[in-house]
């Protein structure tokens, strides 16, 4: 049995040393290959790679191809039972790649296993979530869920009070344990997805093929969100930019492009009308106002794509 780990890296040096240590711990005694894919980083996690770490496989794109493309770069560098894609920003705790091979091994209809996702208090965040439609998209991310729900977004759940491994809809992409079979099954990422949403596609699509996605919560990741990017307004819009696309892509291809318009449609209703009333309000410098708007100018930008396909 072999196991082989991969991560894409980008603008990643001031956490790639810790994961990198941690993953390193956590694979011993284990037969494995680490293989990270850098997406032209304009730090200097290259050079850190090429340095101090001789027995990892560097492989650097000639330019930045997007998440899906590098873990798709890296699977088919090797053979290998068992992939284990984590971010670089992710510390493992302990044993958490051996509890996540012997759960593979012995429940055959997994597709795909997800971690325990702490921060640095130890308290569990977004680890999976339900499946995306059209009609939870709508409530979840219009800000709507919260007026009939008192509990977490379907989209984004962590794990609560669980001891047992349990199954969700999709887990998310900061740790995924994908046995060979299914990935075979998929054949690979989609490479449509420059960032986000290449998670749940995946997660989607073995599911259509009677293949389960599970969160085992002992298996336990510490994961420094966001920490490739800057915190600025730009990156923000950048990163919420990337986001509407990508749902975009996931839901032309599983439900259909009128479906999908008619459901950004849906969503922009509420979000003009959130803002009329914030406006009224007089909330118009909010930073409430301030994401409506930006939500607003993104649509808009995907709309007219949309029109000249």
């Amino acid at each position: 049995m072999k196991l082989l780990t991969g991560i894409v890296t980008y603008n990643s040096r001031g956490t790639i040393e810790r994961c990198l240590q941690s993953l390193i711990n956590s694979v011993k005694n284990i037969n494995h290959e680490i293989i990270v894919y850098d997406n032209r980083s304009q730090d200097d996690a290259v050079k850190y790679l090429t340095e101090n770490n001789p027995d990892i496989k560097l492989l650097q794109g000639e330019k930045n191809r997007g998440y899906a493309y590098g873990v798709n770069r890296i699977a088919e560098m090797s053979d290998w039972d068992y992939l284990l894609i984590i971010n670089p920003d992710l510390y493992l705790h302990d044993d958490a790649v051996k509890i996540a091979l012997e759960f593979a091994k012995n429940k055959s209809e997994a597709g795909i296993i997800g971690a325990n996702i702490v921060d640095s208090n130890n308290a569990s965040i977004h680890s999976h979530g339900d499946l995306p439609t059209p009609d939870t998209f709508v409530l979840d991310f219009s800000g709507l869920r919260r007026f009939i729900s008192s509990g977490e977004s379907g989209s984004f759940k962590s794990v609560e009070k669980q001891i047992e491994p349990f199954e969700a809809g999709f887990v998310t992409g900061a740790f995924m344990l994908i046995p060979r079979e299914s990935w075979q099954i998929t054949n690979q990422m989609d490479e449509d997805f420059f960032l986000y949403f290449e998670d749940v596609d995946l997660a989607y699509r073995l599911k259509e093929q009677g293949r389960k996605a599970y969160v085992h919560p002992g298996i336990i990741a510490e994961h420094e969100s966001g920490a490739s990017f800057p915190d600025s307004d730009d990156v923000a819009k950048y990163k919420l930019k990337c986001w509407f696309e990508s749902a975009y892509i996931y839901f032309r291809k599983h439900y259909g492009r009128d479906i999908c318009i008619n459901t950004y449609k849906r969503m922009m209703k509420i979000v003009k009308s959130k803002s009329a009333i914030l406006k009224l309000a007089g909330k118009s410098k909010s930073d409430a106002m301030m994401r409506q708007r930006m939500i607003i100018e993104i649509h808009e930008e995907i709309e007219s794509k949309i029109m000249q396909e």
